[in-house]
């Protein structure tokens, strides 16, 4: 954007600054236009993942029972004693 001079924005009407800025219709509103050229001129809010590595750090759930809970105590034939 920094080639254009004198440019301006069709929806408001104002001159397209470098770097771009939020404009206002007279209305009051920001400028539909002028906030999605500001926003595409922000870096990512969080960083991006590679494709390959999408589910790798979660984990598929088990089948098994757990041998433990919490406290260290070991489930009675039954189930888990809950009364202890």
């Amino acid at each position: 954007m920094s080639n254009l001079t004198n440019a301006v924005c069709f929806t408001c009407g104002l001159v397209i600054e470098s770097p771009p800025r939020l404009s206002r219709l007279t209305t009051g509103q920001v400028c539909p236009a002028c906030r999605e050229r500001v926003l595409e001129g922000l870096p990512p809010a969080l960083p991006s993942r590679p494709s390959g590595a999408a589910g790798s750090d979660s984990q598929a759930p088990s089948n098994e029972k757990p041998t433990r809970d919490d406290r260290g105590s070991e489930p009675d034939p039954g189930g888990w004693d809950r009364a202890s």
